[in-house]
């Protein structure tokens, strides 16, 4: 089950679920709300899962179609790539 909307800052939800985390807090963040844990934050990961759910009333739309994954990984990788050199950057 997914925890609706939450209305504190990506901070307070870390802290919540992963005390002493010290990392970047990134949204967007996949909460498993039984477990009270987080399970990803990494969207292309979330994309994927929420596609494998089988929910009822969901018209079947697939949000990472397979016959696009190629394509998909590549252009992920590329937005890593990216995203791992801001790192280094003062602004």
């Amino acid at each position: 089950m997914l925890m609706p909307a939450l209305s504190c800052c990506n901070r307070e939800v870390y802290d919540k679920l992963t005390p002493g985390f010290r990392g970047r807090c990134t949204a967007p963040l996949l909460i498993d709300k039984r477990s009270q844990r987080a399970v990803s934050n990494e969207s292309a990961d979330i994309i994927r899962m929420l596609d494998e759910l089988q929910l009822p009333g969901c018209s079947g739309v697939q949000l990472a179609p397979e016959a696009l994954s190629g394509e998909l990984d590549a252009l992920n990788a590329v937005v890593r790539a990216v995203q791992a050199r801001q790192k280094g950057c003062k602004f």
